[in-house]
C-alpha cells in the first residue's frame, strides 16, 4: 500500500510539474515571438533610416558638386575679367 501511495503522489507530482513546464514553454514562446516581432520592426527602422541617410548623402554631394562648379566658373570668369583690365 505503501508504494502505491508514493506511486500516486509521484503522479501527481509528474503531472504538476508537467503543467509548469507547459506553461512555462508557452511563457517562453510568446517572449520570443515578441521579442522577434520588436526586432524586425526595429530592423525595418533602421533600414528605412539608413536610406534615408544614403538619399541625404547623395543629395549633399550633388549640391557639393555644383557649389564646385559655381567656384570654377567664378575663378574662370575673375581670370577673364583680369586679362580683359589689362
Amino acid at each position: 500500500m505503501k508504494e502505491e501511495g508514493y506511486r500516486a503522489k509521484m503522479d501527481l507530482h509528474g503531472k504538476a510539474i508537467s503543467e509548469i513546464e507547459k506553461k512555462l514553454k508557452n511563457t517562453i514562446e510568446g517572449t520570443v515571438t515578441k521579442t522577434i516581432k520588436e526586432a524586425e520592426v526595429e530592423k525595418s527602422r533602421f533600414f528605412k533610416a539608413s536610406e534615408n541617410v544614403l538619399d541625404l548623402s547623395g543629395k549633399i554631394n550633388g549640391y557639393m558638386e555644383k557649389f564646385d562648379q559655381i567656384k570654377n566658373e567664378m575663378s574662370e570668369n575673375s581670370k577673364k575679367f583680369e586679362t580683359y583690365q589689362e
